[in-house]
């Protein structure tokens, strides 16, 4: 692949990553569009969430059918249409399809940019691809903010979506033109049974996260959400049995220890990361008093870091194994959770900074590190259904890991004295405290799972021809 098309796939992650956080400044404003309930504008996010979650692992299926490239046209061109309608929609369940519709499409466009680096760069320059991957991704979630912020006060919220029409097309229609370089395997055997009972599990999951908040965690409606999804769960697992290597995830995946050790850190450490762009935003709002374009620069800072990290995961760390940059990576982040966790009552924005810092050059590290330990376990024919189930695990342990860390941080506001300020305060401090929490028992996961997978040995970047015997 020549440099234009790798850049084409850069943008591809680029502008996934961009709408993803920007959609954080735009739900207040779709709120007052449509005088819309706060759960009802939320949606905006949550939906988008759940359709990323049950695409990328089918998209990562079918990139390896059909070519990364073909996949990555239409998830590009699919994007760009999804973004014209939530920009045109005239009432907020229009606007919340069509933001489900662009989570799809978002699903196959991140996946198959993943898959089309990755085949770029080849097994020695492993490492290179997953941090020029996540360097793309963090790049987007660094500007995200601001742009929406910009957007939104010079144009309107539409603008915000808008923006994305012509980065899409533009990445679309230069991987189309060089499609020909990247097929797929003979086999188009696609197992349909289990990516349905995917997607219901995840639905019923996620929906059961989103308001179990609201419902509470001993209600009768949580506790059926969560039986309904582990039941969906345990039916998919029996299925993936029975079809064996006509399953999405073919038994010599399933058992994979180095990439089930990169799923486990894909859930676990990024913790911190979730809670910080979920909860540092309403320290801003109601403790600092930022508006959306101050809110938005306040978050650029970890953001880039996150992109610095990814840099650094190529380029600094290129001679450690990449478990080690893993586990460092989950570190980092961890020690800047609990500096958020340690924040004053009264806090300033540089005494968040330090933490946020952290956490965006922990997590950055870590999720190049695991990308390059998780694709490079598979064989080259499966590198988009590993791509798929890694960032799955991520998305999915993100949404367990903030839905138990909202639950926290109600309770602890709820029962804060003084003012709305020292509840919002003490509650994100007890957010971030969970956050690290988790990520002690990834780090603990992580550096038990590598050695074990290998023997004793570090993990290291193996040949993609062959997966690491389980």
């Amino acid at each position: 692949m020549s440099a234009l098309p790798l850049l084409a796939a850069c943008v591809g992650g680029f502008i996934f990553a961009h709408d993803f956080v920007a959609a954080g400044i735009v739900v207040p404003e779709i709120q007052k569009h449509f005088s819309a309930s706060l759960g009802s504008a939320q949606w905006a996010i949550t939906g988008f969430s759940i359709a990323i979650a049950l695409s990328v692992v089918p998209a990562g299926r079918l990139a390896d059918v059909y070519g990364a490239a073909r996949i990555f046209v239409a998830g590009a061109f699919a994007f760009a249409a999804a973004s014209l309608l939530v920009a045109l929609a005239p009432e907020l369940w229009f606007l919340l399809a069509a933001r489900a519709l662009e989570g799809i499409a978002g699903g196959f466009l991140w996946i198959s940019a993943i898959a089309l680096v990755f085949n770029h760069y080849g097994p020695p320059r492993a490492a290179a691809a997953g941090a020029l991957i996540v360097f793309a991704s963090g790049l987007g979630l660094a500007l995200g903010p601001v742009d929406a912020g910009l957007l939104i006060e010079w144009l309107g919220w539409r603008a915000a979506y808008l923006f994305n029409i012509p980065i899409c097309l533009f990445a679309g229609l230069v991987i189309r033109r060089h499609r020909s370089e990247y097929v797929g395997s003979g086999d188009r055997s696609i197992d349909w049974t289990g990516v349905a009972l995917l997607a219901a599990a995840l639905v019923a999951l996620l929906v059961t996260l989103r308001y179990t908040p609201e419902w509470g965690w001993g209600s009768a409606e949580a506790i059926i959400g969560f039986l309904v999804s582990l039941a969906l769960f345990a039916v998919l697992v029996l299925q993936q049995r029975a079809w064996g290597y006509r399953a999405l995830v073919p038994p010599d995946i399933a058992a994979n220890r180095t990439l089930a050790v990169a799923l486990a850190g894909e859930a676990l450490l990024t913790s911190s990361y979730f809670i910080a762009i979920s909860f540092a935003p309403q320290v801003f709002a109601n403790v600092l008093g930022a508006d959306s374009i101050e809110s938005g620069l306040m978050q650029m800072p970890t953001m880039a870091a996150f992109a610095v990290g990814g840099v650094l995961t190529g380029v600094i760390f290129t001679g450690l194994p990449p478990s080690l940059t893993a586990i460092a990576g989950g570190a980092v982040s961890a020690v800047g959770g609990l500096a958020m966790a340690l924040m004053p009552d009264d806090p300033s924005y540089l005494a968040l900074l330090p933490g946020l810092l952290l956490i965006g050059l922990g997590v950055g590290s870590l999720l190049g590190a695991l990308l390059t330990i998780g694709i490079s376990a598979l064989p080259e024919e499966r590198k988009g259904l590993a791509g798929g189930l890694l960032y799955t695990a991520q998305l999915a342990g993100g949404a367990i890991v903030l839905a138990a860390a909202t639950a926290v941080a109600t309770g602890v506001a709820g029962g804060a004295s003084g003012d709305g300020f020292e509840g919002v305060v003490q509650g994100a401090q007890s957010a971030f405290l969970f956050g690290v929490a988790v990520a002690a028992v990834g780090i603990l996961v992580a550096i038990l799972g590598f050695k074990a997978a290998t023997g004793g040995a570090t993990a290291s970047v193996s040949s993609p021809s062959k997966p690491l015997p389980p």
